[in-house]
């Protein structure tokens, strides 16, 4: 696990998705407008796949907070996307629908918390200590997960970072076993 220097009060989240309306963008623009106390950075990569809808992104993330530091940073290389989940402290992904999500698994394989929308298949986050998915009709939620994360220093971030290893190693291996069974009784 490559940890990262975590100071309370402050978090960097990264949106590594294509950008479309279904990955919902603005939402999570939405949400870091009602942050306050906190510093955040706000880091998009992926491909602008509806380009009106980005624009909107755009306009609305103009009305951020001084605190909140709003960036598109580009296409990332499948071999980039590795080292990119290690610069920050958590993916935010509000998601509308997303059937697996590679980006999920890869980020909790970094030891970095996720919070998502509850329109994946990953649930029950926070009871394991790995991150958040919450309704989409819960924007309080999704602003108190991210103070809840901001907040978090060194010491507790490092806890944090040790369970999502732990976790998503325990799950991936449960979906190895699943799939060697059915392979079993098949044949």
């Amino acid at each position: 696990i490559k940890h990262i220097d975590k100071k309370e009060n402050t978090l960097s989240l990264c949106f590594i998705s294509r950008i479309s309306e279904k990955k919902n963008l603005n939402f999570a623009i939405e949400v870091l407008k009602e942050i306050k106390n906190s510093k955040i950075i706000f880091d998009i990569y992926g491909p602008i796949e509806e380009l009106e809808y980005w624009n909107g992104c755009i306009e609305n993330s103009n009305n951020l907070g001084d605190n909140v530091f709003f960036s598109y940073k580009g296409i990332l290389k499948p071999t980039e996307i590795s080292s990119i989940i290690g610069k920050f402290h958590a993916l935010l992904l509000p998601t509308q629908n997303e059937n697996y999500g590679h980006i999920i698994v890869e980020t909790l394989q970094h030891g970095r918390p996720v919070i998502l929308s509850d329109q994946t298949p990953w649930r029950n986050l926070e009871n394991e200590s790995v991150g958040f998915d919450i309704s989409l009709n819960d924007k309080q939620k999704f602003i108190e997960s991210i103070e809840k994360l901001s907040e978090l220093n060194q010491a507790e971030f490092n806890t944090i970072t040790t369970k999502c290893v732990s976790y998503i190693n325990a799950k991936l291996n449960v979906e190895d076993i699943k799939k060697q069974y059915i392979k079993l009784f098949n044949s």
